[in-house]
């Protein structure tokens, strides 16, 4: 498992860590403008294909 981070507009924090627990990612935080969390290169993939 690879440690991630997706920058989100400020105050998108909590939908966009929905987002990503829905499509796989594993230990997934919200924190100020951002969510870190874990996954493979194929959820990476996929999460990069939805912008």
């Amino acid at each position: 498992m690879n440690q991630y981070y997706a920058k989100v507009a400020k105050g998108l924090e909590t939908i966009a860590a929905q987002e990503l627990e829905s499509l796989g990612a594993k230990n997934v935080s919200p924190e100020f403008t951002g969510v870190s969390f874990t996954g493979d290169k194929t959820l990476l993939y996929r999460v990069n294909l939805l912008k």
